[in-house]
């Protein structure tokens, strides 16, 4: 989809595994002809959130988040550095990011993502300048449907939430990809991750 400030991508991976499983969401952004502009990203789905979501604090605790309606909308958005997600009893939807945003949820079901600003004025928080330094922008996502089954008595009322292994899973690969890279075979190359773990598993046993 081509918009006047975005280029939105999404696809779909058909291929076995944890890739095929949830699909790829890119934006490019370019708010620099803006004045005084804000975009996001809002995903909208049915889930019964009841204004609540979750978002990690350091891409490895995941702490609970109420939105208050008494409060300005700057006051109910939080970092994410690599994940947040949106619960009910039956389903959870994660949205996977491979940088750091702010995330939000205004209404029951959906997560708001603020993926680029530009101010022409200082807005008090400490920089002393408005933000008119804009570049264009690349942001990847993942978004991962599941259900949920076995849920424990209070696991919603914890102050820490967890991951499911296939969101850990994904958000480990959106953030730290595999680098293929190519050597001669007359070079004294390092041997392959797929060596070293082999040698690993055979001294193990």
């Amino acid at each position: 989809c081509f918009f006047n400030h975005i280029t939105h991508t999404v696809r779909l991976y058909n291929v076995e595994g944890f890739e095929g499983q949830s699909p790829e969401i890119t934006n490019i952004l370019d708010i620099r002809g803006e004045s005084n502009r804000e975009i996001a990203m809002r995903i909208s789905s049915d889930i019964n959130s009841q204004n609540r979501f979750y978002s990690d604090l350091n891409g490895y605790q995941i702490q609970p988040r109420q939105t208050l309606n008494k409060l300005p909308l700057q006051a109910n958005v939080y970092p994410m550095s690599t994940m947040a997600y949106i619960q009910d009893i039956f389903n959870r939807l994660t949205l996977h990011a491979a940088q750091p945003l702010g995330i939000a949820s205004l209404r029951n079901g959906q997560l708001e993502v603020f993926m680029d600003r530009r101010l022409m004025q200082d807005d008090n928080r400490g920089l002393g300048q408005g933000l008119q330094d804009n570049k264009i922008t690349f942001n990847l996502f993942r978004l991962l449907l599941e259900q949920r089954t076995g849920i424990h008595e209070g696991e919603d009322k914890r102050a820490v939430s967890y991951p499911s292994l296939l969101s850990h899973i994904t958000s480990t690969t959106l953030n730290q990809p595999v680098i293929s890279m190519a050597a001669m075979m007359d070079t004294d190359a390092p041997p392959t991750t797929r060596c070293l773990l082999s040698s690993h598993v055979f001294n193990a046993l």
